[in-house]
Parts: C-alpha cells; structure tokens; sequence
C-alpha cells in the first residue's frame, strides 16, 4: 500500500489494522496480553531478538514485563484499544523512521507468536498496517475519544435516541474494558502507564465523571471525523 502522507517527527497518527478476511486476531486474554507486551518491548531503539520473545515470560508476570529496562523510545503512544479482530493506536514517532521500524518490529513478533501457538502459517493481518495524519487538534481529541470507546456497542447515528442511563451504563463498561488505555487517563492505577508517553497529550480528565462527559460529546458532536 502506497501511503499518502510521510510520518514526520511531532505529528500524531492514528495508526490501525484488523485481521485478514476480518479473522479473530486475539482469540483468548494471553493474546491480547502478548500484544500489550510487544508494544512495550518493541519500542526501543534497540532491535528485538523475536525469538526471544516466544519466551518471553519464563517466571515473569505481565506487570514485570512492562517493567524491563528499555533503550531510548523510538515512537510515543497516546492511545490504544485491542478489539478481537483488529486494534488502534494513537501515536506519533520520536526519530526518522520510528513508526515504520516499530510497527515491523510489533507485527512481526506478534504474527510469530500468533502462528506457533495455533499451529498456523500465512498472513494474520490485512495487509499493511493503515494510518492517518491527525491534522489538527480537533482531529486528535476526536481519535483520543474514538479508540477508547471502541468496546461501546452504541452506533454513532443513534445515540440521540438512546437515554443519559444508558449511555452512562455503556461508558462503564468501556472504563472496564482491560485492553484499553481509557483508565490511564481517568487517573485510574494501571500498568499500561508504562506503555504510554503522555506528556504531549494536552487534556487530562478530572476523574471518571468529567471523562465521560468529555469522551462522549466528542464522539456526539463529531461524528463526521473519521
């Protein structure tokens, strides 16, 4: 796929991919957990020795992996939410390159574990992965909005007709959600802080309540930014 913008250092991008044919791509915990894992080692400027990481655990917890020691960042992620059959992430590259070098390095890893643990050989994902330039602040607080309430059921063109209870009932599921970034930002303890570089997002919520109201008019109010 011929890209249709360059990644340039200090930009945002909204960074995504699904499975080919729309395949499950995290078929149980251990799996999303593995990409989780993978989006914290493949972002070092070192290089990743992939068939390390088929072992990666050997006695180590999920929160002791997020806790190796890495080299010099090489991308910045803001945002991210795995569904089963695709992901989304918010990120924006530190040097030449890094998004480029991070995505091969974090779909490589993961699509090699992918394969031995089910027995599978060929492609996981639909091609390469997809991105769009987030062209301004209005844009990026709508993607920050958009990729934490992927695990929201309610469609966009309906939400008028559905009642403040509801939409309240359907946030607090997406604020469970364990395969989001949503809690790190509504000051909620959680080990995927280590994943993320926040310091250049420029809103935090005031607890749960002012993010709800601030993620869910987002959505409301812009529902034409894609």
């Amino acid at each position: 796929m011929n890209r249709k913008h360059s990644f340039e250092e200090k930009e945002f991008y909204h960074v995504y991919n699904r499975g080919v044919n729309k395949n499950i791509i995290f078929k149980d915990g251990s799996d999303y957990y593995r990409f989780l894992e993978l989006l914290y080692l493949a972002n070092s400027e070192s290089p990743v020795d992939l068939r390390e990481l088929l072992h990666i655990h050997k006695g180590r917890t999920f929160v002791d992996i997020l806790n190796i020691k890495r080299k010099k960042t090489i991308v910045e992620i803001g945002a991210l939410c795995l569904m089963n059959n695709h992901f989304h992430l918010l990120i924006s590259q530190k040097v030449k390159n890094g998004i480029s070098k991070f995505m091969q390095k974090l779909i490589t890893g993961y699509v090699m574990y992918f394969n031995k643990k089910y027995d599978r050989v060929g492609p996981l994902f639909q091609g390469k992965f997809k991105s769009k330039h987030i062209i301004d602040d209005n844009h990026l607080q709508y993607l920050f909005s958009y990729i934490h309430l992927q695990p929201i059921k309610i469609k966009k063109v309906s939400w008028d007709e559905i009642s403040t209870e509801e939409i309240k009932k359907e946030f607090y599921r997406a604020l469970k959600y364990p395969y989001s970034s949503i809690r790190v930002y509504l000051e909620k303890q959680d080990p995927l802080s280590n994943i993320l570089e926040t310091e250049n997002i420029p809103w935090k919520f005031n607890g749960a309540k002012e993010g709800e109201q601030e993620l869910l008019s987002w959505i409301h109010k812009n529902p034409e930014v894609e």
